[in-house]
């Protein structure tokens, strides 16, 4: 009786320490798969956002630059000849045209459309080749969006269509041609009214653009217009919805993730067992973001939003998460044991995937250095270049029409005079103009190499410096703050001007972000300046709201942001921690407090730590290779 009784003891004891077991494993289980979600989270959203940055700034440019063009043919001579109210032959309009359409590949089509909304003149690029369209196929656009809103703005402005596919007769051309476009009125004095000039852009560069980097293939990639309608990421009969008259759009099929969609710029969400990125593209904001001289002529441009969802990962694999509750005794432990090695595991990809993202983001900081290099270029170069195409394509076609007279019999001394006097004008200002396009480039070159590289060189601290500043001033455009340089170091450095410079655009870009966002005015100021014996000095400060010191002790902290959700992916200033503590062998100062700004402080040497000891292998191989900048 009393070995029954132990026996029935031991089970009872047995069975509630299984059930404390079983419940400390699914304990274990919800936390390492809440912890491994929250990590896979974190990775994806700084993943995600550096990409697409890098997708508007693309976009970006690739408008910035048809928008230059546009504005550059408009106050061309053959156009300036309609405006003043002289005859022009419709041969050399024409020729104008196919001359920016063979030299610019993204561009359909080109046309000039009278005040009665009749194509005048208009240029195709087609399958068989470019081709000038004849008087029997000019169409009437009277009651196309583009035509009635463009005619009524005034002059110099420029309007950005939405985002639809070409339609010719009134039908949409098969196969579907993915077009935008953009137009700007061009008056016509005797008749006293305006007609508008029209470039036609292949749009599936920015469908491609916004469709290029699918990370896994169970992640969906999707582009919205304004409304709700899908531009593409979904099967083609949902696609379009707007131009045949379906109602299938986000707004019916999920009214709340749209809703959250035009509350906000862009964000990550976890929801219904996926990761739902999105990012907001206002083409007018864009455009103003860049710096450049368009933003101010812009009188309407769309609105896209890009929606990127991925599924949820199993950090267990399905059904998994049963089995840290299967088996008794040994094997329950086991099990235990198991998951904990899995935790250990993931803790440790946890730390390298963390890695990864600081690796990866430095590097989208630097294509997204180049992109606004790229941009600024596209933009300053578009003029000249535009300009030189057009003056000597109007020199072509004058060639062509005086040959055609001089066949025709005798021409005047008075006709040869004025094409002499026209082709050395012309050719003197088409070398102008690409002199200033070869210095531009020659300016650039060097800040480009060294934004998305990570060579050693000697350069003068001021001089970089300058240059970087110029780079970034057309930020500051659009915004109510200013950025003020004062250089006092005249240090020659052998050092990495790439990282360097990289130190100094996240620390400016910080202060615009943080330290100003939401002002009425301040202003961002860089200084250089001679620290120690073999030191140099940088300080980037501001006027803005200043941090108080639970923010300042944190700032450098990996992940660690003040604006989750709006843009903040927390590793800027880690990044610039690392690259000065590490590479540059230099140390960080920082001076705040709240609402009297914030004052940030690099010392590096001016001579890198890894320039100072080289390896004799290195020294040997690197030693030839130094020139100063």
């Amino acid at each position: 009786m009393k070995e029954t009784r132990l026996l029935s003891q031991r089970w009872r004891l047995f069975l509630v320490l299984t059930v404390a077991l079983l419940g400390l494993g699914a304990l274990v289980s919800s936390g390492v798969q809440l912890a491994g979600i929250e990590r896979e989270r974190s990775r994806q959203s700084v993943t995600q956002e550096a990409k697409a940055e890098i997708r508007v700034r693309q976009i970006r440019a690739f408008v910035a630059s048809h928008v230059s063009l546009l504005a550059s043919t408009a106050e061309s001579p053959s156009i300036r000849h309609l405006i003043e109210g002289r005859p022009l032959p419709a041969d050399e309009l024409s020729g104008l045209f196919l001359a920016l359409i063979r030299h610019h590949p993204a561009l359909l089509q080109v046309r000039l459309i009278g005040p009665s909304g009749w194509e005048l003149v208009r240029v195709d690029r087609r399958a068989e080749g470019l081709v000038v369209i004849g008087l029997d196929d000019l169409q009437n656009k009277t009651d196309r969006p583009y035509f009635f809103k463009t005619i009524a703005l005034k002059a110099g402005e420029i309007f950005i269509s939405p985002l639809d596919l070409n339609i010719e007769h009134k039908t949409i051309e098969v196969p579907w041609v993915p077009t935008l476009r953009i137009a700007t009125p061009v008056s016509f004095p005797l008749l006293g009214k305006n007609g508008i000039l029209v470039f036609n852009l292949a749009a599936q560069t920015i469908l491609d653009i916004s469709d290029t980097e699918k990370t896994t293939s169970n992640e969906q990639r999707s582009l919205l217009n304004a409304e709700g309608y899908w531009l593409t990421g979904v099967p083609k009969e949902k696609r379009w919805g707007f131009l045949f008259n379906q109602d299938a759009t986000l707004a019916k099929e999920d009214p709340t993730l749209w809703e959250h969609l035009n509350s906000c710029q862009g964000g990550f969400l976890h929801r219904d067992h996926a990761f739902i990125y999105h990012q907001r593209i206002d083409l007018t904001q864009a455009l103003a973001e860049a710096g450049t001289d368009t933003e101010s002529i812009i009188a309407q441009a769309p609105v896209w939003f890009e929606v990127i969802s991925s599924p949820v990962p199993s950090f267990f694999g399905d059904g998994g998460g049963l089995l840290a509750l299967v088996g008794l005794g040994g094997p329950g432990c086991a099990l235990v044991a198991w998951a904990w090695s899995g935790s250990i595991v993931r803790q440790r990809n946890a730390v390298a995937q963390r890695l990864r993202a600081e690796q990866h983001l430095v590097q989208a900081q630097k294509l997204a250095a180049l992109g606004e290099l790229v941009a600024g270029i596209a933009h300053e170069l578009n003029t000249p270049l535009g300009n030189a195409v057009t003056f000597i394509s109007t020199l072509c076609e004058r060639m062509h029409l005086f040959r055609a007279a001089t066949s025709g019999g005798r021409i005047s001394r008075a006709a040869l005079d004025t094409l002499t006097d026209d082709i050395d004008k012309g050719l003197h200002d088409a070398e102008r103009c690409l002199e200033r396009a070869a210095h531009l480039i020659k300016r650039f070159k060097e800040i480009a190499v060294d934004q998305t590289g990570e060579r050693a060189r000697t350069f003068t601290l001021d001089d970089y410096v300058l240059e970087l500043i110029d780079t970034m001033r057309p930020q500051f455009k659009s915004t109510p703050y200013e950025l003020d340089v004062h250089l006092g170091s005249s240090v020659y450095m052998d050092s990495y001007p790439g990282p360097l410079g990289q130190v100094i655009v996240n620390l400016i870009t910080n202060a615009l972000l943080h330290g100003l966002a939401g002002r009425p005015s301040g202003t961002i100021t860089v200084s250089t300046e001679r620290g120690q014996a073999g030191q140099v000095r940088i300080i980037v400060a501001d006027n803005g709201a200043g941090m108080p010191a639970a923010i300042r002790n944190r700032i450098f902290e990996p992940f660690f942001t003040t604006k989750p959700g709006a843009g903040g992916s927390g590793l800027g200033l880690s990044i610039v921690h690392s690259i000065v503590t590490n590479l540059l062998g230099g140390q960080l100062e920082v001076e705040s407090e709240e609402g009297t700004g914030t004052t940030i402080t690099v010392v590096v040497p001016v001579v890198a730590p890894q320039r100072l000891a080289p390896s004799p292998d290195a020294a040997a191989s690197s030693a030839p290779q130094r020139s100063p900048a």
